[in-house]
């Protein structure tokens, strides 16, 4: 059986993911500066802590007592590239930015992706999958 264990490594992924988190309720709670730029590296600061809980979980194979877990924050990272273009854009642009329909297209792919891992999502659910195990452990 494959162990379940807390290394180095993982602990420091986790502290790395619970700063993430702090510095993006600093930021959403920032009053001075250009808001709506905060708000966007907030959100993507987000999406980067939560990658690196899935990163622990990984580092830890915790994924093999929760096999539901597995997936969840894969379309997330979709939203890794709009987040920091419009962060960007909202700090080099002189007018205000305002989502068009063109600009939508950007969260295309975040909308593909659980239609493309969805045939994956039962066997996760049900504990069954053997995703990437060796197959004295499936």
């Amino acid at each position: 059986m494959i162990e379940q264990s807390i290394g180095f490594m993982s602990v420091l992924v986790l502290i790395g993911s619970a700063q993430g988190l702090l510095l993006a309720l600093a930021l959403v709670f920032m009053r001075r500066g250009n808001r709506r730029a905060n708000l966007f590296l907030a959100a993507l600061l987000l999406i980067l802590a939560i990658g690196l809980v899935d990163g622990f979980q990984n580092l830890t194979n915790y994924y093999l007592r929760y096999p539901y877990l597995i997936g969840v924050v894969w379309p997330a990272n979709f939203l890794v590239g709009p987040f920091l273009y419009f962060y960007v854009r909202e700090l080099c642009s002189p007018r205000r930015l305002v989502l068009s329909g063109k600009q939508v297209l950007h969260y295309l792919p975040l909308s593909g992706m659980p239609c493309y891992s969805f045939p994956f999502m039962p066997w996760a659910r049900k504990g069954r999958c053997s995703y990437g195990l060796p197959r004295s452990h499936r």
